[in-house]
């Protein structure tokens, strides 16, 4: 896809600011070629700009059959990579007559042809949007892109123009090595479509990210000996199916010593008295919480994501996401964009967080969400960044 794109509107207005926002983001709109502008001059009125932006100077209102036609000398330009329509599309009828409604309809689909035999991208920005319309409902069936903003349709074209552009990932090799019987084993114990909690974390060992060690328990002696084997500082918490917020149902006790483990597992256990089983594992000291996860999107398939992870995931929605699969350089890029990027570097006399080992874990669950076709979502949060290494201190999955 070219970065040049025509601009055709209903007004002046409108084009300018589609114009300058592509402008913005990145894209270029030319001057169309001579051969080009003739034929636009052949269609349209003499008071119409045909160089680009395309102005109908109010002719499609009378004419709806030139956005078609307009739309189609454009495409076939071949220095022309994309194609913005901004106007009153799908309520010309408003202003007119039925019969002009009519007339609309059949420029419609003929605007779906169009768009397809020169399968360049297409939107179509439009004050009837949001809006029930006969004349909108074939580019609706055909999936062309539809906004009411104009900046938000330019903004869409330059994110698709840098999707086609951004670099691919070049075939490496593999990081992560896991068994895959054993993996179909750990998914098989799915309750409801939900991997519990060790049961997840089993699963991103399986694929060589760093899980500390940890221990089910299912009685308060049990807890006493995984507590005295697994460190001085402990996090005790519910392992119950339907609990994906533990720590909102008063389901994790935190900075718990071994000789507290006995009254720490019966105080969960009482709150989930037909579950009782307790997952004991050790605090981990200092880090940046941070999330990586995953999910399936219906149109873009699976989908990485990175940020501020705990509480600040929901309170600062400070995440980048990119397509499976990601390589290093991608993954890299992902721990720069998000808006507190100067936390994983040193801070003041503070020494930097190891980015090297989040990458390697952003690169693991690609690989895992492109291997596991039954995984719909992954959240591994916490993911604690530590001056050398990472800690998952918390992770679920849902399966499809």
């Amino acid at each position: 896809m070219s970065r040049n794109i025509a601009v055709i509107s209903d007004g002046g207005g409108h084009a300018t600011i589609v114009c300058d926002t592509a402008d913005r983001c990145g894209l270029l709109v030319p001057t169309l070629g001579e051969a080009t502008q003739r034929r636009l001059s052949e269609i349209l009125p003499a008071r119409s700009g045909v160089a680009n932006p395309i102005d109908f100077a109010g002719q499609a209102e009378e004419e709806p059959e030139i956005v078609p036609r307009v739309t189609d000398v454009c495409l076939a330009d071949p220095e022309i990579g994309a194609l913005i329509f901004a106007g009153h599309f799908g309520g010309y009828v408003r202003i007119s007559t039925p019969e002009l409604g009519l007339r609309e309809q059949a420029a419609a689909r003929d605007l779906v042809d169009v768009v397809r035999r020169h399968g360049k991208p297409f939107i179509l920005h439009t004050i009837y949007a949001g809006e029930r319309s006969p004349a909108l409902d074939p580019l609706r069936a055909a999936g062309v892109p539809m906004y009411r903003s104009l900046e938000a349709s330019a903004k869409a074209m330059a994110a698709c123009w840098r999707a086609v552009v951004r670099p691919r990932p070049a075939t490496t090799q593999r990081r992560s090595h896991p068994d895959r019987a054993r993996v179909d084993a750990i998914l098989a114990r799915a309750s409801n479509g939900v991997l519990l909690e060790p049961d997840t974390r089993e699963l991103l060992a399986d694929y060589g990210i760093a899980v500390p060690a940890s221990r089910v328990v299912t009685t308060p002696a049990a807890a006493v000996e995984a507590a005295r084997a697994l460190g001085s500082r402990l996090a005790l918490k519910l392992v119950a199916p339907g609990l994906l917020h533990k720590s909102e149902a008063g389901g994790v006790l935190l900075d718990v010593a071994p000789e507290q483990a006995a009254d720490a597992f019966r105080t969960l256990a009482a709150r989930a008295p037909d579950v009782a089983r307790v997952l004991v594992t050790p605090m981990i000291a200092g880090g940046l919480e941070c999330v990586v996860g995953a999910f399936r999107d219906a149109q873009f398939g699976p989908v990485v994501m990175f940020g501020l992870g705990g509480i600040d995931v929901e309170a600062l929605a400070d995440v980048v996401f990119r397509l499976v699969p990601v390589d290093a350089a991608q993954a890299g890029a992902m721990t720069a964009e998000i808006r507190a990027h100067r936390l994983l570097g040193a801070l003041r006399g503070r020494p930097p967080r190891d980015v090297d080992a989040v990458v390697d874990v952003i690169m693991r669950v690609s690989e895992l969400m492109a291997d596991v076709e039954p995984l719909a979502e992954l959240d591994v949060n916490p993911l604690f960044l530590l001056e050398r290494g990472t800690a998952v201190a918390d992770a679920r999955a849902i399966l499809r």
